[in-house]
């Protein structure tokens, strides 16, 4: 399961275009500038330095891409991940057709078949609505290593865009099957159910949304999700960056936050 390149890319298939959901904390920082939820953007660099020294085997990463995206989209963190000596495994799963429960299952299989989580320890890392299938994939295989979880602009409370999107009936078939589980007002049992996390849930949400004429986001949101909608019941550490929706798995803010998570259970401060 080794590199990022080693996708598990099979039954490919193309959504119509649409929206990207690419999804009181703990220990927030404060920055006067910007808010009393912003972390400062520093951190150690990801980048592989001159020495030849390897990483410690830290264990695998399951990253998992948001709605009506891709494995690509997760390739920059997969690299800067691996630096840090992670085995990031980043399998496509199809998120407009397919219903919640089966996007679950058929991640869960992927896992399965490369024997992830068996041994050694697992950790994951959700982008959007990929936040909320890592959850549901944990509760369903309960992995003897699992680890850390780092969930990024994921709608834990579901998504105001999404609410817009369902009162729009020509807005509405862009949610796909996947639709009941990113408005706020969900009844769907594969994540209502949930129990609280057991492992070291860390949530990063971000403040800096593009440009846009709709104002159904209650601030501070990032495009698509509202920092607020973000939290988790029984997070460990939440951390709000000046970052957008989509380009949250590009930002090497990101990046940093989530390695830090990942390896100590705590973000940078």
């Amino acid at each position: 399961m080794g590199r990022i390149d080693d996708q598990e890319e099979t039954g490919r298939g193309h959504a119509p275009p649409g929206l990207s959901y690419p999804a009181q904390g703990h220990g927030t920082a404060q920055r006067p500038d910007h808010g009393p939820n912003r972390a400062p953007d520093r951190g150690p660099d990801l980048s592989p330095d001159d020495d030849p020294t390897p990483p410690p085997d830290r264990g695998a990463v399951v990253l998992l891409h948001g709605f009506m995206g891709a494995p690509w989209t997760m390739r920059a963190m997969g690299r800067a991940l691996r630096a840090q000596g992670f085995r990031p495994f980043c399998p496509w799963y199809e998120s407009w057709a397919a219903p919640f429960d089966t996007i679950v299952a058929r991640v869960a299989a992927a896992l399965e078949k490369r024997g992830i989580g068996h041994a050694g320890p697992v950790h994951f890392v959700g982008h959007s609505m990929g936040g909320l299938i890592a959850r549901s994939v944990v509760e369903r295989l309960q992995p003897a290593g699992m680890g850390h979880m780092v969930m990024i602009g994921t709608p834990n409370g579901g998504s105001e865009l999404a609410d817009f999107c369902t009162g729009q009936r020509l807005l509405r078939p862009l949610l796909g099957r996947a639709g009941p589980a990113l408005v706020t007002q969900r009844r769907l049992p594969a994540l209502d159910g949930l129990d609280l996390p057991t492992y070291p849930v860390g949530v990063i949400a971000g403040d800096s949304p593009l440009p846009t004429p709709l104002r159904v986001m209650p601030h501070p949101h990032d495009g698509k999700v509202s920092v607020a909608s973000t939290h988790l019941a029984g997070e460990a550490d939440h951390v709000t960056l000046p970052v957008s929706h989509a380009i949250m798995p590009f930002s090497p803010a990101v990046q940093r936050q989530t390695a830090h998570f990942l390896t100590d259970g705590r973000f940078l401060r």
